[in-house]
């Protein structure tokens, strides 16, 4: 959204495509989207018809195809920037685009070209074992969600379009926001001439400073196990003269709330899901923000969004955390 605002600003007509969903903000395009779809509802009820239509969706969606063609061909675009078309659309929106001679520019978001799990994790912990196009081994750990079809699917996706070279010989520049990820993409076989260290930015003007330091650490995001929140708890129960204010919600919430009152760490408070000014205002007046992630993080706002408001970062030495 934020992009979108910057390139209109600058005398840009910005033409929207993505998926249909019910958290899409109004597009003048939305009739050329494509259809939604949620695969762990779908995969729920395992058959040929719902196998065929995840796999056609993940490997080459023919209604991508059509439909962002039509657009094109509506609009005529001087330049695609594509996101994240992955398993929602397929890579044959890059074939659509493509086909009308049209460059493409490809932010990558994620760790999605190199890994089915989109997150070089299986199952809490790191992973390359695909590494060398050994997508099977997601199948063998059942590394999406813990789910067979899941894996299978996603793991057929990455050797379809690795045998095909479909990003690399359709994209012509990729934006990696962390050397980090940049560099994980040389290794993994990209060319390095075509992947440009582009770091994600911030609307600063919605940010205001504060350079007195509270009395509290502060941990904003999703609660989930590679966040490195088992251990961020741990470390608490050697400071109990510190306070932790934990804000966010995920799959480990009730976990964690339960371990914090086990382990008597009358230090941390969660609060909760928080956005906006109430976010702003507990990041501004912590002593510092803490990132105990154990996962490859690409470039995360949370980083970028403390420094805004004027707080410190701890966080540990992974991924693309150190460079900022």
């Amino acid at each position: 959204m934020d992009l979108e605002a910057l390139l209109a600003s600058k005398g840009h007509e910005v033409i929207s495509f993505s998926m249909e969903h019910p958290r899409n903000l109004p597009s003048p395009y939305s009739s050329y989207f494509g259809s939604y779809i949620d695969y762990p509802e779908l995969l729920k009820n395992v058959n040929p018809e719902t196998i065929f239509k995840a796999t056609e969706r993940i490997i080459f969606s023919r209604e991508t195809r059509d439909k962002l063609t039509q657009l094109i061909k509506d609009t005529k675009p001087d330049l695609a920037h594509v996101h994240n078309v992955g398993h929602e659309l397929s890579p044959s929106a890059l074939y659509a685009i493509a086909s009308a001679n049209i460059p493409i520019v490809r932010t990558v978001h994620d760790f999605g070209l190199l890994c089915p799990n989109s997150s070089f994790l299986s199952h809490g912990e790191l992973c390359e074992r695909c590494k060398g196009a050994h997508y099977y081994q997601a199948i063998l750990r059942r590394c999406k969600r813990n789910s067979l079809p899941a894996s299978t699917l996603a793991a057929m996706g990455a050797y379809t379009h690795d045998l095909l070279k479909s990003h690399q010989t359709k994209v012509d520049v990729f934006l990696a926001p962390s050397s980090f990820l940049r560099q994980k993409l040389i290794d993994f076989g990209y060319p390095g001439d075509k992947i440009v260290h582009l770091p994600n930015a911030i609307k600063v003007a919605g940010f205001e400073p504060s350079f007195t330091a509270g009395n509290y650490a502060l941990y904003f995001g999703r609660l989930s196990y590679e966040k490195g929140l088992y251990t961020l708890l741990k470390a608490m129960t050697y400071i109990p003269n510190i306070p932790l204010i934990i804000a966010g919600e995920g799959p480990l919430g009730d976990e964690l709330r339960e371990y914090a009152q086990k382990a008597g760490l009358t230090n941390v408070q969660f609060v909760g899901y928080q956005t906006g000014k109430h976010l702003h205002h507990l990041i501004r007046n912590a002593a510092f923000t803490i990132m105990a992630s154990e996962c490859y993080e690409n470039a995360p706002l949370a980083c970028i969004e403390s420094m805004a408001l004027g707080r410190s970062v701890v966080g540990s030495n992974i991924g693309g955390i150190p460079e900022l």
